[in-house]
């Protein structure tokens, strides 16, 4: 619905009536003279001011197409404010790595802290060998219990689930609701792991995997 100030556009439509013109008043001769008048003219007064309303509730061609652009509020047309990126996107800050990043990092001095996010039965049946089995469901609370907090700021940490939809909700909370710098998710989460170099983990199979079922391991383990 638009909302048009009447008042303006009859001001600006010049064809309406001169500058200072009373519409609703006449000389004295203009009302004795009109047809039906009584001497003070007030039958003339009744008629002319009709028409004269009427004449300027009539809008020149220029002030309709105006009242046709109004917005409401007046408010000037414009497009919508852009959406936020997507917290997923890599506009939102969102990392993802592969599972062979993930074994060259593993490799350097300084490697990240690996969060396995699956369930602990997940994790017993077999893990990356330097991963922290800390299941979703129970990352706020590790988090909020400073268990990570030597992490927060320096050094990367790594996410990694199953097929990488887990450790993506995980690297996103870590990240934009716990304040983590430097969160990453493995893309197709253990199952790529499992394809890639023997070097991720250090172990006997492609993903370097362990399955002593202990759920834990030290967070600053290489």
């Amino acid at each position: 619905e638009s909302f048009v100030d009447l008042g303006a556009l009859l001001a600006a439509d010049e064809s309406q009536t001169d500058a200072g013109a009373n519409w609703f008043t006449a000389d004295a001769d203009e009302r004795n003279g009109a047809s039906g008048a009584d001497a003070d003219g007030d039958a003339w007064d009744a008629d002319v001011a009709v028409e004269r309303l009427a004449a300027a509730m009539t809008l020149s061609e220029g002030a309709v197409s105006a009242a046709a652009d109004a917005t409401p509020f007046g408010l000037t047309p414009s497009e919508p404010p852009p959406l936020p990126p997507s917290a997923y996107s890599a506009e939102g800050g969102f990392v993802e790595i592969t599972a062979g990043q993930l074994a060259a990092r593993l490799a350097q001095a300084f490697p990240p802290l690996v969060l396995d996010v699956r369930s602990a039965e997940e994790y017993a049946a077999g893990h990356i060998e330097q991963a922290v089995g800390v299941p979703l469901e129970e990352l706020a609370a590790a988090c909020k219990a400073g268990r990570f907090d030597e992490w927060r700021d320096a050094g990367e940490v790594v996410c990694v689930c199953a097929s990488g939809a887990r450790s993506a909700q995980a690297a996103v909370k870590m990240s934009k609701v716990y304040g983590f710098a430097n969160v990453a998710s493995v893309q197709g989460g253990m199952a790529a792991v499992a394809k890639g170099p023997a070097s991720v983990g250090g172990g006997g199979g492609g993903c370097g995997c362990g399955g002593d079922g202990d759920g834990e391991g030290d967070d600053n383990s290489g």
